[in-house]
This record gives structure tokens, sequence and C-alpha cells, in this order.
């Protein structure tokens, strides 16, 4: 029975080879049910794979097999010019697949993803506003009450000198890039020549809702993060199919944070500033699970 199907088995992933774009990273059943081609294209695929009878049954044995497959509707026949043909049909491939470890799984999965894709919380930005995010976190800065809000050129000043320090420690840490293995950061960019002309840079994460802006012609411009925003981490660290470098990268990432936050907290100028946002640490903390 299985020397049949494997010769029908082979005769169809041959022409389906032949006539559509097969990915070879999936099995043919699965490649089958996902592909796009219209029923009659379909149709012509599996009958243009079937062989003749006479071929099927140059064993004795044989005979009797080829009738149990179509009794068992794992076999579909044709005739064509008065000669009698078989091809297996998608009962035939689930049965024969099954047989040589094949599980539904695999399908069931694409066609859910193809069905219901999931929205990805995996993204790219600068290394400008990467650094202007962690400095919001080291300020506290989670909420429109604690919002970055400065017009003093000393406290710019102070602040710019937090956000090289916060570069150097990304670089001491070997959390680099996501596209490369340094920064791109180009420091003799105007806008990046000090800390008012700095925090402009959050096209991508203000795009994501990760920073808010609040313009206030009295008050002055206020910048926060949002800690409960999807995109937040994932702007943070990068995602490895590993699990060991992932939290070895959240590790020393938390670890960073904690170290530059004692150092801001002991300038007498921030001593008031709230304490690192235990909801991030755990988000962070917990990357590796997402």
């Amino acid at each position: 029975m299985d020397e049949i199907l494997q010769i029908l088995f082979k005769s169809l992933e041959k022409n389906l080879l032949s006539n559509t774009k097969k990915n070879q990273n999936e099995d043919l059943l699965t490649n089958i049910l996902l592909t796009k081609t219209n029923k009659k294209n379909l149709l012509n695929i599996f009958e243009e794979s079937s062989i003749f009878k006479y071929k099927l049954i140059e064993k004795r044995e044989n005979i009797e097999l080829l009738r149990n497959l179509e009794d068992q509707n794992l076999i579909t026949k044709i005739t064509r010019n008065n000669f009698d043909k078989y091809f297996i049909n998608l009962n035939g491939l689930y049965f024969y697949q099954s047989r040589n470890n094949f599980s539904l799984i695999n399908f069931i999965e694409k066609k859910n993803e193809e069905l219901f894709p999931l929205k990805s919380t995996n993204i790219k930005i600068h290394d400008e506003e990467r650094v202007f995010i962690i400095l919001l976190i080291l300020l506290g800065a989670t909420s429109s009450d604690t919002a970055l809000q400065s017009n003093d050129k000393y406290e710019n000043d102070l602040l710019f000198e937090f956000t090289m320090n916060i570069y150097n420690s990304l670089l001491e840490n070997n959390l680099y890039s996501f596209d490369t293995n340094n920064f791109t950061i180009n420091w003799s960019n105007k806008k990046n020549k000090n800390f008012e002309s700095f925090k402009t840079n959050v096209d991508s994460t203000t795009k994501y809702g990760i920073i808010k802006i609040e313009k206030n012609i009295r008050l002055g411009t206020k910048w926060y993060l949002d800690p409960e925003s999807e995109y937040l981490i994932s702007a943070l660290l990068h995602k490895s199919n590993n699990k060991l470098d992932v939290y070895n990268e959240t590790q020393i990432f938390i670890q960073m944070l904690k170290t530059l936050k004692r150092d801001v907290d002991s300038n007498y100028y921030f001593k008031e500033l709230p304490k690192l946002n235990e909801s991030i640490l755990e988000r962070i903390n917990n990357y590796m699970n997402i």
C-alpha cells in the first residue's frame, strides 16, 4: 500500500514543483492547502500527476492493494483514452504523510497566521530615540505629572551630560544598535549638538505612542513615556530567538539602568526624582517570554 502511495505522492510533488512555487520549508499537503491557485488549476495539477494503472500493478499483489486504496478513497481514478489512471487525493496525502510523522499543526499554524495575523510589536528606531527613552526612564518621566519639562540652560546641560553617559554605557555593555555592531549616532549632526535639539529626535517614538508630547504656550513642552506602550520594550532591546541571549541582554540592561539611576540621583539637582518604574523593569525582565 505504502509503495503505491509513495509513487503517486512523488509524482504529485514533482508536478506541483513544475506548476507552482512550492515552499521548500513546508510539506506537500500544507503547500497544497495554502496554495493561491484556483480550483481548476489545482485539479489539473492532481490529474496531471496521475499514473497509468498498468504501471502501478506490475507486481501482481498490487492489483488488490490498488483496489483497497480506491475503496478507502485514498486515490482517485480517471480515464484517459480508454486507459485507467490514478492519482493520490487529499485523503491519501494526509494518510501517507501521517504515517511519516506528519502533523496538521503546521498547516493550522500557517492558516491561523494568514487569517488572524498577529500585530508585530518589534520595531526599529533611531539610536538617538533609544537613548532619549532611557533618559526619560531614569528621570521617572512616565506621566504628564512627572514629565520632563526644562527650559533652564544649566539643567539642559546636565541632561545632555546624562545623555552622553547613557550612550557610553550602552557601548560599554555591548548593547549595540539594531542594525549594526556599533552606534549610528552622529554627534556632529545639528540635532545632536545640545539637549534642546537632541530631544526632538522623536519621529518614530511618537508615531508608535512610546513618547508623549504635550505643548502648552504658557508652561512649555512636556515630554514623557507611556510605560504601558506595547512597543516600548522592543524599542529598547533586541529580539533574539536564543532565549539565553535575550536573558543575558535583559539582565545587563536592567543593571545598567540601576547604575545610571544611582548616578542621576546622586546629583543634587535631581534628588527628588521618582524611583525606577517597576512596571517597566518587570516588562524588561519578562521580555524573553514574549
